[in-house]
């Protein structure tokens, strides 16, 4: 064999061995990415399965800003254009608030003039008493 051919074998299997390399973490990379995205959508269920208290909700939220963050960063119609990521990051962050907003507990401020409590004769005047609200989808029936 002569010496250019030596050379371009080499060259050859180098190249191959890049291009293994290249499929190999690209894998990877796209199991990690399919990883948390999983990840993100459990965090997702807890949110609405946990109770909602403040710190759970802002540490939920926290967590399902952060999990997605680098997988929508390596979206492939997005990849290569940083104001494209830019943007994507920015809905996801605008999503993320808007979805802590619809679970953040309502309270609800009532200053009566008078109040009676059920089962009791007392009588109390110009008291603030504020009353958690569990579920918003169910607030109409206090108004109505």
């Amino acid at each position: 064999m002569s010496g250019k051919k030596v050379k371009e074998e080499r060259r050859q299997a180098r190249i191959d061995a890049g291009v293994q390399s290249l499929v190999k973490n690209s894998s990877r990379s796209k199991l990690v990415d399919w990883s948390l995205f999983i990840a993100s959508i459990v965090v997702g269920i807890m949110l609405f399965l946990l109770p909602k208290t403040a710190p759970v909700i802002i540490v939920c939220l926290t967590v399902l800003l952060i999990l997605p963050a680098y997988p929508i960063w390596r979206l492939a119609w997005i990849e290569n254009y940083r104001s494209r990521q830019l943007i994507a990051e920015a809905l996801w962050i605008i999503t993320v608030c808007v979805i802590g907003r619809s679970v953040w507990p309502l309270y609800l401020t009532v200053e009566p003039s008078v109040v009676n409590f059920s089962g009791t004769n007392s009588v109390v005047k110009n008291e603030t008493h504020t009353f958690r609200v569990g579920n918003p989808s169910n607030v109409g029936h206090l108004y109505g």
